[in-house]
């Protein structure tokens, strides 16, 4: 087992604490737990191959190999997943992959990206997903934060938290509106401009592509 690293003033605390609560070792007190963690990730990782194996019989598919660079993290990240929702986003986004019949491309940037999200988040942008698209693929549509809070039943403060973090990693824009001409930007323009947040959000290309291949829907 690695050496686990732990302050010194907390080792002697620790040790006296693990022999109180346990009558194994230290080390295979820490053992256990290591491979309780290991089973438990592995459990995940054969649920979530499992269930996209049988996604892709289902639909007569024969899987095409996936980038590595994409198979790996996202076997790492979903073997982490405790949420049924979102393991099911973990499960679809492999399906995707592996479906050669597909033709959006799985970036391998995707993996990192719905690490980065809460279930909450997915749904917002489900729900945006949903609403927006059309027959010739991402509409402008844009949706109020009232609308998307009354929908989902988000307070107003945590709402603002996800929305952020949606724009950090690309996935929707905040439309702003500029004082003087009244014409439209987005924040990020490369220039200071006097402008007014709209309260509004929409999809950005990349996050409409990212949350079809995470649901399957088109």
């Amino acid at each position: 087992m690695n050496q686990l690293k732990i302050p010194p003033e907390l080792q002697t605390k620790l040790v006296e604490f693990i022999l109180k609560i346990s009558e194994k070792t230290v080390s295979e007190f820490f053992g256990i737990i290591e491979d309780q963690i290991r089973f438990w990730r592995f459990n995940n990782q054969i649920n979530i191959l499992i269930n996209a194996t049988n996604n892709l019989e289902k639909k007569g598919i024969s899987p095409q190999k996936v980038n590595l660079k994409v198979l790996v993290p996202l076997l790492e990240y979903a073997s982490l997943e405790e949420e049924k929702f979102m393991q099911e986003k973990w499960i679809q986004l492999l399906v995707t992959a592996a479906d050669p019949n597909e033709e959006v491309e799985i970036l391998t940037s995707f993996p990192e990206i719905l690490k980065e999200l809460s279930s909450v988040e997915v749904k917002i942008l489900d729900y945006l997903y949903s609403n927006i698209k059309c027959n010739d693929g991402l509409s402008e549509k844009r949706f109020t934060f009232d609308e998307i809070r009354n929908h989902l039943n988000i307070s107003k403060g945590n709402l603002g938290i996800y929305i952020n973090n949606l724009t950090r990693l690309g996935l929707c824009i905040i439309p702003v509106k500029a004082n003087f001409d009244g014409s439209w930007a987005t924040i990020g323009g490369g220039k200071l401009l006097p402008i007014n947040s709209t309260n509004e959000i929409t999809l950005t290309e990349l996050g409409y592509i990212f949350i079809r291949t995470c649901t399957g829907k088109k």
